[in-house]
């Protein structure tokens, strides 16, 4: 145990890019936890995908390669930008490109949760125009006029 840590219930030890638990992964209640590790915890209120009314921007569920029912998809760098300020998930248009021919080139945030919450996960969100929008991504969505 680190008494620098605070002791909380984890599972070691997580694959880095599905998050899910290896076959070697326990759980635990220490200190002594690493980046591949995940809190288990619970849920105090319920959490859900939802849209404020004056909302210009959305963030999709995850792995949902469309926009929801009054929302369009962005494909322009300015108004992806827009969103991504707008959501507080960076954006960086180094990201920008065409990687996975054949797919729509759409502005998207890596690393969502699966409440559509950016930044909670092991990486940081980041936002871009793109067509590899894979696992844990969402697209950004603007509200139609």
């Amino acid at each position: 145990s680190y008494s620098s840590n605070e002791r909380v219930c984890f599972v070691s030890a997580l694959e880095w890019y599905t998050e899910k638990p290896q076959s070697y992964s326990t759980v635990q209640v220490n200190s002594n936890y690493y980046k591949d590790a995940a809190y288990i915890c619970e849920r105090n209120q319920i959490t859900s995908h939802t849209v404020k009314a004056d909302s210009l921007f959305i963030i999709q569920k995850r792995n949902e390669d469309s926009c929801p029912e009054g929302f369009s998809e962005i494909t322009n760098t300015e108004t992806c930008l827009k969103a991504a300020e707008s959501l507080e998930v960076e954006y960086d248009q180094s990201y920008n490109g065409n990687e996975d021919i054949g797919e729509p080139i759409v502005c998207f945030a890596s690393f969502i949760d699966e409440n559509g919450n950016p930044n909670k996960l092991l990486n940081k969100s980041v936002a871009r125009i793109n067509s590899n929008h894979y696992s844990f991504a969402s697209w950004l969505c603007k509200k139609n006029d």
